[in-house]
């Protein structure tokens, strides 16, 4: 009798399946099914997979922000250290006199700038 059984179960692991498919893939295809009809849970799914890419504009648009706004302070600093190495220049400096008073200027306004930003840390973190 069981041999029997196991052979009837080899012929019909052998056979073709019929134009519905096999019967995982009909079962796949009622849960697919019912699961695109489903409405309950949609809104916590969606917010879940809609958040990942609204999450990575907003530190893009933060990143870009900040790195204009140091951007502007090093124009800033780099504005003054040029006028500065001009105005001497033109009065009748050397160079060289020249050059180190643009250092002077230039890393002064920049550092400034730089100690604004960590006592404003500093000032959050507390």
């Amino acid at each position: 009798m069981g041999e029997d059984r196991l052979r009837a179960s080899s012929a019909l692991a052998n056979e073709p399946y019929a134009e519905g498919g096999s019967p995982n893939t009909r079962c796949f295809e009622r849960h697919a099914l019912r699961l695109l009809r489903d409405k309950d849970g949609n809104f916590a799914v969606l917010t879940a997979v809609a958040s990942v890419p609204l999450i990575c504009a907003a530190s893009i648009a933060v990143d870009y922000t900040n790195a204009n706004f140091e951007a502007e302070k090093l124009q800033a600093a780099l504005d003054g250290a040029t006028l500065r190495a001009a105005q001497l220049y033109g009065q009748g400096q050397t160079e060289a006199q020249a050059t180190e008073a643009a250092n002077e200027v230039f890393f002064g306004n920049w550092t400034r700038s730089l100690a604004r930003l960590s006592r404003a840390y500093d000032y959050r973190c507390s």
